[in-house]
């Protein structure tokens, strides 16, 4: 598997951390504040987590789940 930018692996951490299960809905808004506030650099972690089939995202984009596959991928600290 592709290793995952900085951003888009500090969002996956994050989600585990919130102890998320695959298919529980986490608000977007979230992970702006861990993101500096930056919501361009969400937009491109969660586009960057939505191709490789990390996580699932509802379609205004507001709120994301992970998936399987993003419950076993192995991040980094």
């Amino acid at each position: 598997m592709a290793q995952l930018s900085q951003d888009a692996n500090a969002i996956l951490r994050r989600m585990k951390a919130l102890d998320a299960d695959t298919g529980d809905y986490v608000l977007v808004d979230v992970f702006v504040s861990l993101l500096d506030n930056d919501e361009h650099r969400v937009g491109s972690a969660l586009d960057e987590l939505i191709k490789l089939r990390l996580v699932m995202v509802t379609p205004d984009k507001d709120a994301l789940a992970m998936t399987k596959a993003g419950a076993r991928y192995q991040t980094i600290e």
